[in-house]
């Protein structure tokens, strides 16, 4: 399988504010591409520049052969077809717990025993300081907490990350890759540390004992 889309250098100011500062990368066909960042790092310029909704200031953007940059009205037409979009509030099922929500896509993708899926959900849940929400409903949490909530259901899924900081691409890789990546600003970004260039807050109580049910 090929390059879907191709994001090569792209650059956006908003008058001395720099959004996105020399980002590229590739999504392969067929590959779940993961975006992340903190709030103001980059993430809805990047996507609205991606779909054509924003014009970069340089670089460009490839879309399955199309440039976006330089397409006209009936070529967006034809691009704008081969995409859907999802605004952030609907992220979580809101029928579904926060617990349930992370489970979804692990139960869709493994044929995992309940009870490992359990634990995955407790972990990840941690690494971004909710687990004492998993059995809360997203009506039940506030803006930043369903963002964390979707993050931790969105690294169960993902074959790429890309991690956003103030306008560049601070990381990218695998999961496993993410994970094991030493960078201070990450480190915090996925443990969810309170120290750090972010304010993310950790989670209360016991992490081990809750993870084991002991």
């Amino acid at each position: 399988m090929g390059a879907l889309i191709e994001v090569r250098h792209v650059r956006k100011t908003f008058g001395p504010k720099v959004a996105l500062d020399d980002v590229s990368f590739t999504v392969e066909q067929g590959k779940t591409f993961v975006i992340l960042g903190s709030s103001g790092g980059g993430k809805s310029t990047l996507l609205r520049i991606m779909i054509g909704a924003e014009q970069a200031d340089s670089g460009e953007v490839i879309l399955d052969g199309t440039e976006i940059g330089g397409a006209t009205e009936q070529e967006m037409a034809l691009a704008r077809r081969k995409f859907g979009v999802l605004f952030q509030e609907g992220a979580l099922l809101g029928s579904l717990s926060v617990g349930e929500n992370v489970a979804l896509p692990i139960r869709y993708h493994t044929n995992l025993p309940a009870r490992t899926i359990e634990i995955m959900v407790k972990m990840k849940l941690e690494l971004v300081g909710l687990r004492e929400a998993d059995k809360k409903l997203p009506s039940q949490l506030s803006g930043g907490m369903r963002k964390r909530a979707a993050l931790a259901r969105a690294i169960e899924i993902a074959d790429h990350i890309v991690l956003l900081h103030r306008g560049k691409i601070a990381a990218q890789g695998s999961v496993p890759e993410i994970l094991q990546n030493e960078d201070p600003l990450v480190r915090q970004f996925i443990t969810g540390s309170a120290t750090g260039p972010l304010e993310i807050r950790s989670s209360e109580g016991d992490y081990y004992n809750d993870l084991l049910n002991i």
